[in-house]
């Protein structure tokens, strides 16, 4: 942000392929992952319990005036990680406008990484670090050998968040 590398925008991008393009078996093929899209409204609400887990270790180092972890910027945050994995093009955001039975037009956006090559870079930095190289100590901090465990966990609170919020009707 701002010309500047972050550590936020790195992090919820290794924590995204983690969870969204992990295949079951090793020997299988990782594209029929990749190329599913993944609703943005899943993919901000995952970012925000993400964010909201390590906020500490994410927002070390900078100045508290400068922080995009105030209460008051955090949402602007969380949606910035998006459009910004969209402008370096990561993210292909994808719009789909539906007609509902009134009549209303609903639009749904979502989220797709354009190739394979994206999805080993953050199978890269969700990988943990061996202290010789030149990855900050933050972020040798933040990833470890439980957060591939810890995200999807994180992915499941955030996707029952999301259920209560937009009052899906479990008889469906």
């Amino acid at each position: 942000l701002d010309g500047k590398s972050t550590n936020l925008i790195k992090f919820c991008f290794a924590a995204f392929v983690t969870v969204f393009c992990k295949t079951t078996s090793p020997s299988s093929s990782r594209s029929c992952f990749s190329l599913i899209p993944i609703p943005t409204e899943t993919a901000y609400e995952f970012f925000q319990k993400i964010v909201e887990t390590e906020e500490r270790l994410l927002s070390e180092g900078e100045r508290a005036e400068d922080s995009f972890f105030q209460s008051s910027h955090r949402k602007d945050a969380i949606m910035l990680i998006t459009e910004a994995l969209a402008e370096l093009g990561v993210f292909h955001i994808i719009n789909q406008y539906n007609v509902q039975e009134d009549d209303t037009v609903k639009e749904e956006a979502f989220i797709q990484i354009n190739h394979d090559i994206q999805i080993e870079y953050g199978d890269y930095l969700s990988m943990p670090q061996p202290s010789s190289n030149s990855f900050s100590s933050v972020w040798k901090k933040l990833i470890n050998n439980d957060s591939e465990k810890k995200w999807n966990n994180t992915y499941v609170s955030s996707f029952y968040s999301l259920k209560q919020q937009c009052s899906w009707n479990d008889a469906n």
